[in-house]
């Protein structure tokens, strides 16, 4: 639910955005928008990781979502530069690069940015 709706944030955003801005522009921005939401969500919801140290999830966060962000950004731009212009297009390269970078966001913060919590309540 919470990436879904991150994600739901990011493709708004970018689209907001890209009225204003370039396409990768546009992109960077609805990742940090969907981002902030994402680890304030996690970290209090998903994962009931509130009780842990937050300077400590965040750094471990910024590490595994700089690996998401950069597959979610890479595999977006490089879609976008073979796809053709349009509102079309565009929207399907953001979904492509939010797809290609689920995987790390959900499994780095289950069993790595706020881990120790799951296993500290058995």
């Amino acid at each position: 639910m919470v990436g879904g709706t991150g994600a739901l944030i990011e493709l708004i955003s970018f689209n907001v955005f890209h009225i204003f801005f370039n396409f990768a522009l546009s992109k960077l921005f609805g990742l940090i928008l969907a981002l902030s939401f994402n680890f304030s969500v996690n970290r209090n919801i998903t994962f009931s990781a509130s009780s842990g140290k937050k300077k400590k999830q965040i750094l471990k966060y910024i590490i595994v979502y700089s690996l998401s962000i950069s597959l979610n950004y890479l595999v977006s731009v490089s879609f976008n530069n073979f796809l053709n212009d349009g509102f079309f297009y565009s929207n399907l390269s953001v979904i492509l690069g939010i797809l290609a970078g689920l995987p790390i966001n959900f499994f780095g913060s289950l069993y790595w940015v706020f881990n120790e919590v799951h296993y500290n309540k058995t």
